[in-house]
């Protein structure tokens, strides 16, 4: 979905992009520590730099990697854990709320996307929903 988001914010730049972790943590062994990575960086205000890295290189986020992704960015990688652990909990547990189970899981103006995973029907669905309040 990443390659999709990306082209779907060039064609619509007045879309508004939010971005809630729901790291797979059993599937997705380094989804945790890549969430902290990202929250770490969301604190430097450099939260979407980080997510564009992180997404690029999901076959490489070790700690080694994710500290060299860090320090590129001037981030400071392993500070704050608690409050950026409690951000992602909060994030897991409003998406448990609103249904989601799995990844990619897509609102539009707040409604669950439940069509097709392509930039066509995304941008279709857009189009046609009603803009939240």
């Amino acid at each position: 979905m990443y390659e999709i988001l990306e082209r779907l914010r060039e064609r619509r730049p007045d879309v508004r992009m939010v971005f809630r972790h729901f790291p797979l943590r059993e599937m997705h062994p380094r989804s945790l520590p890549a969430a902290l990575a990202a929250e770490a960086a969301g604190e430097a205000g450099r939260f979407w730099e980080m997510h564009d890295v992180l997404y690029r290189s999901q076959d490489r986020l070790g700690d080694a990697e994710l500290e060299r992704y860090a320090a590129d960015l001037g981030v400071r990688l392993w500070t704050g854990l608690d409050e950026h652990l409690r951000r992602i909990e909060e994030d897991e547990s409003s998406g448990l709320d609103s249904g989601v189970r799995g990844t990619p899981t897509l609102f539009v103006n707040g409604a669950r996307y439940t069509g097709p995973l392509t930039l066509e029907a995304l941008t279709r669905a857009l189009r046609d929903s009603t803009p939240m309040p």
